[in-house]
């Protein structure tokens, strides 16, 4: 098996890096420059968690387990909209709540922001972070030649997705491992967007907004996985959740600029 690149284990390391210090660096921003507050940060952060990353996934086995489950599975269309709306219905509930509870005295538009780095940034690292981790293990497992090792001690069972994963690792072009980062990017503009809107659903009354805000959730990430589940260049794929994450983040700034505030 060939090697992995420099190039590529440094786009890795970048991208592992840049999933914690992206996140940071903008709580940071706007903590030192709008004096937003700690809580919705630490809140969006672990919403994200327990909503998407235990219960959603949780709902997930048992669904997914079943007959019906399987029936989904097998179609690409309703495997795209069924993962929308999961994740639609776990992340924009866990958002009300965290609103509509711990943070209801954080009523400065700001939070909403800083709630959708902690929120954004929990997945950027779940998702951008931790499988980057996983790829430079798997990097140094091929760069040392310990894959015969390896494969030998996790039992046939596990072998084939390991070996499928080591030859990823080397077959996948440097460049791809930087169009990871590009794409967590967008998911955490999109995460901020969605977080103002929640924001004003709770903070303004505007309850009409959560419902925009599951929609605008479930239409990205589903066309993102039928687009994906047909097989589409990747690259074509990050241009749609592009434009689709702008349209959305520009709508947003429109209502967060038309909505007066409730405390004048």
């Amino acid at each position: 098996m060939e090697k992995v690149s420099v190039l590529s284990i440094v786009f890795m390391a970048l991208s592992a890096i840049m999933s914690i210090a992206v996140p940071l660096g903008l709580a940071l921003h706007l903590r030192k420059r709008y004096r937003a507050d700690w809580l919705p940060f630490i809140a969006g952060y672990l919403v994200m968690l327990v909503f998407a990353f235990i219960l959603e996934a949780r709902v997930h086995v048992l669904v997914l387990g079943t007959p019906t489950g399987l029936a989904i599975r097998s179609n690409v269309f309703l495997y795209a909209i069924y993962g929308g709306m999961m994740a639609a219905l776990f992340e924009e509930s866990g958002r009300a709540l965290a609103f509509s509870t711990v943070l209801r005295k954080k009523d400065r538009p700001v939070n909403a922001l800083m709630y959708g780095a902690g929120h954004g940034g929990m997945e950027f690292m779940m998702i951008l972070g931790v499988g980057n981790i996983n790829n430079l293990i798997y990097t140094w497992i091929v760069n040392t030649g310990q894959q015969a090792t390896v494969l030998a001690e996790v039992g046939p069972e596990q072998a084939a997705a390991v070996s499928a994963a080591l030859s990823a690792v080397v077959s996948t072009p440097p460049g791809m491992f930087l169009l990871g980062l590009a794409e967590r990017l967008m998911a955490l503009l999109l995460q901020l967007a969605l977080s103002c809107l929640v924001f004003l659903a709770v903070q303004r009354g505007r309850r009409r907004l959560i419902f925009i805000a599951m929609f605008f959730h479930a239409l990205v990430d589903a066309v993102a996985g039928l687009l994906s589940g047909l097989q589409v260049s990747v690259i074509l794929i990050e241009g749609c959740i592009l434009v689709m994450t702008g349209a959305i983040a520009l709508f947003v700034r429109k209502v967060m600029q038309n909505v007066p505030d409730s405390r004048e």
